[in-house]
């Protein structure tokens, strides 16, 4: 439970650091992206109808809380790349950053973990 904490203070610091270019990216393609995040149970109901960009976020964020294993992080954010990658374009583009990042960074911090490393989920 105790590395997952810091995998998840890790994921929101990274992904924190991007906010306002990934906002500016998805602001036309909210309602695309609400639809395919609540098809992935990433987000529920009630944001998907009435969220907006930070709303999502806050919404998908707050579901790492809830994670009692890497792997289930893992899953979570590969569910979340999927969904940009779905969308084409610089969403996709922001999804293969995204990824590295959070890889690169769960990595350094916590040398003993391998993260997003395994076979890719999503679509290049």
């Amino acid at each position: 439970k105790e590395v997952c904490e810091k995998v998840v203070r890790i994921l929101n610091m990274v992904l924190e650091s991007c906010q306002d270019k990934l906002s500016r990216t998805l602001t036309n393609s909210l309602p695309d992206l609400s639809s395919r995040m609540l098809a992935k149970g990433l987000i529920s109901h009630s944001v998907k109808e009435s969220g907006g960009f930070d709303q999502i976020m806050q919404e998908f964020q707050s579901g790492w809380g809830f994670s009692d294993s890497v792997y289930d992080l893992e899953e979570q954010c590969f569910r979340f790349l999927d969904t940009l990658c779905d969308m084409r374009g610089a969403p996709a583009k922001a999804a293969k950053r995204l990824e590295k990042d959070w890889s690169k960074e769960v990595e350094k911090q916590l040398t003993d973990i391998t993260f997003l490393r395994r076979q890719k989920m999503y679509k290049k």
